[in-house]
């Protein structure tokens, strides 16, 4: 059996250290590789780089002689305690949501740390539309969104967000994105049942010169090819535009090998039901970001840096850059 002292002594050396380290890369190609999942993947390296740094601090006698050599390891120690908690907590995700159209809690892919406990269904905001300005070539510019929002007192809120400066509520992080285009409001009413009203997100514009979308009648499996024809496309890759509604348009729906035109207002009227195109808006992505350790990791590591720095800021005062000027002559000279 071997003696604690002993153990702990060995958890904390330097073979365990870089034994430690390696294994987190591996993890980490992995990771990058895609062929595990990130969490299960980074925490056990990170766990066993915890216990070797403790048991280093606590067995090796030099990590405690200096004050700022002390609080480095530390401030390290506390940051990858910060990082496990992190990859247990945070969230990461897409949502889109129509203007005007409150955002529902759904979301587009999401990914999140086995003690993440899910609150979107707190949050409450809307999306009240954007400007995007784009140079030659279809270079965009920043985006400036406009959102409607309660604040933690319920209080209604409005103000503007952009690529740098996201909408934080409930803690979750939300950032615009260049993933926005073209809404269709539609209503769709089945024969002898109740109307349903809704939107349906085009493709992606101006990456897509013609938005278009793929989707099934609610209710029902009836497929139903959608696509945006505008008389005045606002993108133009030999220009300068902003993003804007086209001012002229039309709906085109294929639905069971029939294909119709629709303008805002009109409805077509199929053995299966009734629909309405109401009018056209847009959508905006949006990428979500939720990580409350995130804020105290940044924290940590300046820590630890200045600790640093004042450890070598001392060595260097400590020196004695004295140099003895005058040496033996070799043999046989002088």
């Amino acid at each position: 059996m071997i003696a604690p002292q002993r153990l702990w002594s060995g958890l904390g050396a330097l073979e365990t250290t870089v034994a430690g380290l390696a294994w987190l890369g591996g993890a980490l190609a992995a990771v990058a590789q895609g062929w595990i999942f990130p969490t299960a993947a980074l925490l056990p390296p990170m766990g066993l780089l915890v216990v070797n740094l403790a048991a280093a601090m606590a067995t090796r006698p030099g990590l405690r002689g200096s004050v700022p050599l002390l609080l480095f390891h530390a401030a390290l120690l506390f940051f990858l305690l910060l990082l496990g908690v992190s990859r247990l907590t945070y969230f990461k995700g897409q949502a889109e949501v129509t203007e005007g159209i409150p955002f529902d809690g759904t979301v587009i892919g999401s990914e999140s740390g086995p003690w993440h406990r899910n609150r979107l269904d707190r949050v409450e905001f809307a999306q009240q539309g954007f400007e995007i300005d784009y140079a030659l070539g279809l270079r965009r510019g920043e985006i400036r969104n406009r959102v409607r929002w309660r604040d933690e007192f319920g209080e209604a809120r409005e103000g503007g967000i952009d690529d740098d400066h996201p909408l934080v509520l409930e803690g979750y992080r939300f950032y615009p994105t260049a993933n926005k285009g073209f809404a269709a409001v539609l209503t769709w009413t089945p024969r002898g049942g109740v109307p349903t009203e809704g939107s349906v997100h085009l493709s992606s514009y101006p990456s897509h010169a013609v938005p278009s979308i793929d989707w099934t009648l609610p209710g029902s499996d009836i497929p139903a090819l959608t696509l945006l024809r505008m008389a005045d496309p606002p993108a133009d890759p030999e220009r300068p535009f902003s993003f804007r509604l086209p001012e002229k348009h039309e709906l085109v729906l294929t639905i069971g090998g029939e294909t119709r035109a629709l303008r805002p207002g009109e409805v077509w009227d199929r053995l299966e039901g009734r629909l309405e195109y109401q009018r056209l808006t847009t959508w905006m992505g949006y990428l979500i970001h939720y990580d409350p350790a995130k804020p105290w990791l940044i924290v940590a590591a300046f820590f630890a840096v200045g600790c640093l720095g004042w450890h070598f800021a001392r060595r260097f005062a400590r020196r004695d850059w004295t140099e003895d000027v005058t040496s033996p002559l070799p043999p046989g000279e002088g």
